[in-house]
């Protein structure tokens, strides 16, 4: 018997009330638990593991998802085998904290951060030993007998969506391209009409005006290409909400920040939307564990 052995123990986190150790119940766990319940090998459309990675990776813009989450999926795909994905098999590692923490470059925290999101997204669900250490054993002819760690058979269970956003990505980036060309050409044409407007020395407060105005319908198609409509949408009224002296330069510097972190992959505004939510609300949130979600201001993006 083939034996392989990790003494890490898997992420949890406590009940605030009772740490009894037993992992947080979560949308996410329970989405992704029910998942991997559900698993009967590679689903149809997949003949290998390799393609249900690729379809996470083209979905992962409609998803919200940065690289460093994809890096940390990818990386723990290296540790199944072919067998682990077929029926009657289940894709389960067990890398060590250690481990992950030298091959991804993070420290301690930010690893149980980067599993905890990996949970909360329904990507993977933690099979957890009676005491609570990673391990796994395969027989000689590699198949898995005995594991406990990370479960990715959510992944296999989520392929169809992943296709459906990635087609989606890829119609909405079409239909952004055509409408980013429209825009380029309305500009140019409104920018003629303003050069010709100063040779022929005409002046006046609506000329003004439209100069204004065409620049920041300008920044706001670039608050949309990089988030799309609706988080665009979300974005301008959180900063609506927000008091004057909250910002440290400007309203507009604060969103520029924000279109910044979209286009890094690293915004996160639900974290703000429930900030904002326990504001409204801190009496249901007041006896709740506090500290590994906290949002401040720029930080909650």
């Amino acid at each position: 018997m083939v034996q392989e052995n990790c003494t890490d123990e898997a992420p949890r986190r406590g009940f605030a009330h009772a740490p009894t150790g037993f992992r947080r119940m979560t949308p996410g766990l329970l989405k992704a638990d029910r998942s991997a319940e559900g698993f009967k090998g590679l689903p149809e459309g997949a003949t290998s593991p390799g393609q249900l990675l690729a379809a996470l990776k083209a979905a992962t813009p409609r998803l919200g998802i940065s690289p460093r989450l994809v890096h940390a999926v990818d990386w723990l795909f290296r540790f199944t085998q072919p067998q682990d994905w077929e029926k009657g098999g289940r894709p389960v590692v067990w890398p060590s904290a250690s481990m992950q923490q030298e091959a991804l470059g993070l420290s301690p925290t930010q690893v149980k951060e980067i599993n905890r999101r990996l949970i909360e997204l329904g990507l993977v669900t933690m099979k957890d030993s009676p005491n609570g250490k990673r391990y796994g054993k395969r027989d000689p002819k590699g198949r898995i007998v005995e594991a406990y760690g990370f479960d990715l058979s959510p992944i296999a269970g989520r392929h169809a969506e992943f296709r459906r956003l990635a087609e989606e990505g890829r119609a909405e980036r079409a239909a952004m391209g055509r409408l980013r060309r429209r825009a380029t050409i309305a500009r140019k044409a409104i920018i003629q009409i303003l050069e010709t407007a100063h040779e022929y020395a005409i002046e006046g407060e609506e000329w003004q005006t439209l100069a204004r105005e065409s620049e920041a319908l300008a920044r706001a198609l670039r608050a949309c290409l990089a988030m799309g409509r609706e988080l665009a949408a979300v974005a301008l009224a959180i900063v609506s909400s927000k008091e004057a002296e909250h910002f440290r330069t400007s309203p507009g510097g604060y969103f520029h920040g924000m279109v910044a972190k979209a286009n890094a992959g690293e915004l996160h505004l639900e974290r703000t939307v429930w900030a904002l939510r326990r504001a409204l609300t801190p009496e249901r949130h007041a006896g709740r564990a506090g500290g590994s979600d906290r949002c401040d201001g720029p930080r909650a993006w």
